[in-house]
């Protein structure tokens, strides 16, 4: 609770920090290069983290639309209603605005618009980062799913319009990505949806696909090897979880995800 009160506190006074952005009135300011299009909990803070070494100009994350640039949630609403509602167009020049800042995108939200993205930015590169179903449900529903339907989370909503904006996005993308039901449809809809994406671009040049490794190992992209370490994955799962989990608990075979 004090982490979470922490972190409301935190998000009052980010429109202060100058992060009250109007994305409407923003457009492409670098290429997109980077596609990362593996699902929230495949090690897509690391993954973020990596590129940022690697010199790409801010990736996209979860934690941009959570914590860095809130408003960004009012045009994510706009994607998700128009893919899944057929409600509007959200194209290219959305895509521009929203992410025009960014080289890379990774995690949810911008992982549940892998074809809209490919389409849009058909010269960057494409990341999967994958992970074994049954573990990547039981670790979403232990953070995501579980914070989204905390009802002192919910409380904390009515009197903060960055949460509110925030939680409103997430849990409408989930509600609709997995079909109404997360607990039910997740794993299933995991493993549809990775071997439909991957399966309809067995061609493409411009593919890096991930697989699990526990422990310490190199990566290469572009031409470029960097490290990924157990202890950034640990960081990870120390943010999310609650410090009195035993190590013994965290789920090894699927600590890491990579290129």
């Amino acid at each position: 609770m004090a982490g979470q009160t922490a972190s409301t506190s935190r998000s009052f006074a980010l429109y202060a920090d100058g992060t009250d952005i109007d994305r409407e009135s923003c457009d492409r300011v670098v290429p997109m290069k980077v596609l990362v299009l593996g699902l929230c909990r495949t090690g897509t803070l690391s993954l973020r983290s990596a590129l940022k070494g690697l010199g790409y100009i801010d990736t996209y994350h979860m934690r941009s639309a959570s914590t860095e640039t809130p408003r960004d949630n009012e045009m994510w609403m706009r994607a998700i209603e128009a893919k899944f509602d057929g409600k509007g167009h959200f194209g290219k020049a959305g895509w521009d605005k929203l992410l025009g800042n960014c080289q890379a995108v990774c995690d949810f939200p911008g992982a549940a618009f892998g074809p809209e993205l490919i389409a849009a930015y058909p010269d960057a590169k494409v990341i999967m980062t994958l992970r074994d179903a049954d573990s990547w449900h039981l670790s979403t529903a232990k953070t995501v799913w579980k914070v989204i339907q905390d009802p002192t989370f919910r409380s904390l909503t009515f009197f903060n319009p960055t949460l509110r904006k925030y939680r409103l996005m997430i849990s409408t993308l989930l509600d609709r990505f997995f079909q109404g039901n997360f607990l039910q449809n997740g794993k299933s809809s995991v493993k549809i949806t990775t071997k439909k994406f991957v399966g309809s671009f067995p061609q493409r040049d411009n593919w890096n696909f991930g697989w699990k490794m526990a422990g310490n190992h190199s990566a290469s992209f572009s031409g470029t090897k960097f490290q990924i370490k157990r202890f950034q994955m640990e960081i990870l799962y120390k943010t999310l979880r609650k410090a009195k989990q035993s190590e013994n608990q965290r789920p090894r075979d699927a600590l890491c995800s990579t290129l």
